[in-house]
């Protein structure tokens, strides 16, 4: 969150450092992204170890140090750590603060796993004089949240299952749909009590035994405790039939899961996400650089950054403004049938963009998605049906005729010759 003025506060994001989704071969990346009208990126910072006329002078005998000579397109030395987001935070920072109007930033929202927050707050603490708040994204704490319930060792009478495969797919599923539940729950109470942070915290302590009770089919406390099962019974979309409010959660079974759903709903967690921020949009950039810097082929060394600014150009106007700005820019004067085509592109744009965030197109994609889970459940493709799954070394018999086929050939005692297909034939000797 981006303070302009005294009262003025506006959401942003950060992107995580991922070499090989943003930029081919060594090159880093740090985007802002501002959840204002417009939705643009306001802030970038590329880093980049390539330099092709370095390697060509390489290649000749020359010592050259890049960064440095003439023409070098890298902007780090070969020994820098290219996945340093503390120092690509202060970047950022810099930027941020060396215009005409300084942007103070009093709130950042990350994924947790980095240290751009570290670097950022570096810079601005020693403007401001306060510390930038680390947000959470509740996207990444959710699957964080599932990873650790599905891998917690229950007993072995908490699950409808007979074997150990099908008790794992059902710990799985129960992961899933307590994830789900708890960010239903969290969700449902920051409305029902206006984003009041002391009240939700409150509220969220009392509907931890609720949530656990659903499971077990025990839905007394739902009306006063729970906000999403009071009015309308959940339906536990991700839970297979037969496992659908009976589970036996008793004991240390229900220590277990208080403690884990406690470390989602506890108040800093709470805190850190009260703004429902988060970097889901700024990771969609990524599909926006690919297109411009694909990671097949060439590696742009030279123009990559470039590359990278007309991608965010194009996101933050769209494609059909980009363009017809470009233009713009260097003078040329396109056609009425290129204009109509421009506003057509840029038409279809935000159609599908205004389409997608519609609740009824959200609403078809949940119903689609508790419809395949339960035609998953029927078609019973969780337990292993001996000749449809997969098997090592099927077609090794069908193939002992064929020249490209190795067989590993060994001879026991009685003379007959054992081949790793399992067949044998009988060996002649004089």
């Amino acid at each position: 969150m981006l303070n302009l003025t005294g009262s003025t506060t506006i959401h942003y994001e950060t992107v995580e450092n991922r070499l090989h989704l943003l930029l081919p071969l060594n090159a880093e990346m740090f985007l802002l992204r501002m959840l204002h009208r417009i939705n643009s990126f306001i802030g970038y910072n590329h880093t980049s170890k390539l330099c092709s006329l370095g390697n060509a002078r390489h290649s000749k005998g020359e010592d050259v140090q890049c960064p440095g000579h003439v023409g070098c397109s890298a902007t780090v030395s070969p020994d820098f750590g290219i996945g340093n987001e503390e120092d690509g935070g202060e970047k950022i920072a810099s930027k941020l603060l060396a215009g005409k109007h300084p942007l103070k930033v009093s709130h950042l929202t990350t994924d947790a796993d980095g240290k751009g927050c570290q670097g950022l707050n570096k810079v601005m603490k020693r403007v401001t004089g306060k510390d930038t708040e680390n947000l959470l994204d509740e996207q990444h704490l959710n699957r964080s949240f599932c990873r650790a319930v599905s891998s917690t060792e229950f007993s072995s009478d908490m699950f409808p299952a007979r074997t150990v495969s099908f008790k794992r797919m059902l710990q799985k599923r129960f992961a899933e749909d307590l994830s789900h539940q708890v960010q239903a729950e969290i969700t449902a109470c920051r409305k029902a009590m206006k984003n009041n942070h002391p009240k939700v915290v409150l509220a969220m302590r009392d509907c931890v035994s609720c949530i656990l009770k659903c499971y077990s089919g025990d839905h007394r406390e739902c009306s006063k405790k729970s906000f999403v099962c009071k009015k309308k019974k959940y339906m536990f979309p991700f839970m297979p039939g037969i496992a659908r409010e009976s589970l036996r959660i008793l004991g240390t079974d229900r220590v277990k899961l208080c403690n884990v759903i406690m470390t989602r709903t506890c108040e800093k967690q709470l805190r850190a996400t009260r703004f429902g921020t988060s970097t889901q949009k700024a990771e969609a950039m990524n599909s926006a650089f690919k297109t411009t810097n694909p990671k097949q082929g060439s590696t742009y060394s030279r123009n990559a950054s470039c590359r990278d600014h007309s991608a965010i150009h194009m996101v933050n106007n769209g494609p059909g403004e980009s363009i017809a700005m470009k233009m713009a820019a260097l003078g040329l004067h396109p056609s009425q049938s290129s204009i109509s085509t421009l506003r057509r592109l840029q038409h279809r744009r935000d159609y599908h963009r205004r389409r997608k965030k519609s609740c009824s197109v959200r609403a078809r994609k949940a119903s689609l998605r508790i419809k395949r889970y339960r035609l998953y459940e029927r078609q019973g493709n969780y337990r292993k049906n001996k000749g449809s799954c997969y098997e090592t070394d099927q077609l090794i018999a069908e193939l002992t005729d064929h020249t490209y086929h190795k067989r590993r050939i060994s001879c026991d005692n009685s003379g007959n010759d054992i081949t790793s297909c399992g067949t044998s034939r009988n060996v002649r000797t004089k």
